[in-house]
């Protein structure tokens, strides 16, 4: 069976509780590399990024994610990439740096999308074959009663009105009877 709705895994959550978190987590991120900048200064300056992208994405949806991408992708060459502090012009290095980030942080993204639709479209077709197959069963068991007061059925007609046995006397409780 094919669910077409598996992009609703996400709606679960209003929207501002969604789009907070992700403005929460980029902060965050972008604060946390801050903090060790002086210590890895150039190397790696998307890293702590990719967190925050993995996180938003898995909470709040395929859009927030690729939002957090692009969010994460400006602010880490702004904050990251000599000059910093600025959008100066980068170089051919800096331009692959981004470029290689900004491909990455999409597929993390799409990958994640794919993987929560779905567990999503998994659960969702547990719970119909588990209604179903309850289904099944109830009318397996309403034919198997039926079947079963058949053949009680069948067993006192047959008792009734067959021939090889004598048949049934019908006596008042009160009656005494000799032979």
């Amino acid at each position: 069976m094919l669910l077409q709705n598996s992009s609703q895994w996400a709606r679960a959550k209003p929207l501002w509780l969604r789009f907070s978190f992700c403005l929460l987590a980029t902060l965050v991120a972008t604060l946390v590399r801050l903090a060790i900048h002086d210590y890895i200064q150039p190397n790696f300056p998307f890293q702590i990024f990719y967190i925050s992208v993995i996180a938003i994405t898995f909470f709040g949806g395929m859009y927030l994610g690729l939002f957090s991408s692009v969010m994460s992708t400006i602010l880490g060459f702004y904050f990251f990439i000599q000059p910093y502090n600025s959008f100066a012009a980068p170089s051919i290095a800096d331009t692959y740096l981004i470029a290689v980030n900004l491909i990455t942080m999409l597929a993390c993204v799409l990958t994640i999308e794919f993987l929560q639709r779905s567990i999503y479209s998994s659960s969702v077709l547990l719970k119909a074959s588990s209604n179903n197959y309850k289904l099944h069963i109830r009318s397996e068991n309403h034919l198997l009663n039926l079947k079963i007061e058949n053949q009680a059925y069948d067993k006192a007609f047959k008792l009734i009105f067959s021939k090889e046995e004598q048949p049934l006397l019908w006596v008042d409780s009160n009656e005494i009877i000799l032979l």
